[in-house]
């Protein structure tokens, strides 16, 4: 499956942003990138070929979570 994720990023030459739903993209991005940051929803991440990460989650987790 990482492969495939390594695979995808490289083919897509134009992607800036790369927006996250969950935390195991998260690991999955950042463990194909060799960076570590802390996970943090709602928050923004430079990678270290200047993409952006965004991890954002659905409003029914979020609330789910108060």
């Amino acid at each position: 499956m990482l492969i495939i994720l390594i695979r995808e990023l490289e083919l897509l030459k134009n992607l800036k942003v790369i927006i996250i739903l969950k935390k195991i993209a998260f690991d999955k991005i950042l463990s194909i990138y060799n960076v570590k940051y802390e996970f943090k929803y709602l928050a923004i991440y430079k990678l270290p070929d200047n993409k952006i990460l965004i991890a954002i989650t659905l409003a029914l987790e979020i609330q789910t979570r108060i």
